[in-house]
């Protein structure tokens, strides 16, 4: 699970085809981006076509009305991965003072993974009341 609210060309061009290459496979990709009609979105066709392309890809793309989140999320069996930080995992990267810490113990891992998903169903809510 990548959670990116923004998306940017170059970023997404790079995991492209690893990611495709690996929905081939049976594995399964979920991107949590921000809508194209959300206002912080700027370039709202390019993000959009960056939506289709990962969709092309394989790749499960969940637009989100609302989201704040930055994180990588790895569920594979025994291998349990988490970065969680301020970079936009599929955004522009170039020399900000972002970071990803890396988590692998499986409880912290879970317990990202479940806070990630409240926060998803809560942030969700507040758009709509």
């Amino acid at each position: 699970m990548i959670y990116s609210p923004f998306l940017y060309e170059e970023a997404v061009e790079r995991y492209l085809g690893v990611m495709e290459t690996a929905t081939k496979r049976g594995v399964e990709i979920i991107v949590y981006t921000l809508t194209p009609k959300h206002r912080s979105i700027r370039w709202k066709d390019r993000h959009k076509s960056l939506i289709e392309k990962l969709r092309k890809a394989g790749v499960e793309v969940r637009e989100r009305t609302n989201m704040h989140e930055k994180a990588v999320i790895v569920l594979d069996g025994e291998n349990m991965i988490a970065y969680f930080g301020s970079l936009n995992p599929l955004s522009k990267y170039k020399g900000k003072a972002d970071y990803m810490l890396k988590f692998t113990h499986p409880e912290v891992v879970n317990a990202l993974y479940l806070f990630l998903e409240m926060l998803a169903v809560e942030s969700e809510r507040e758009v709509e009341e």
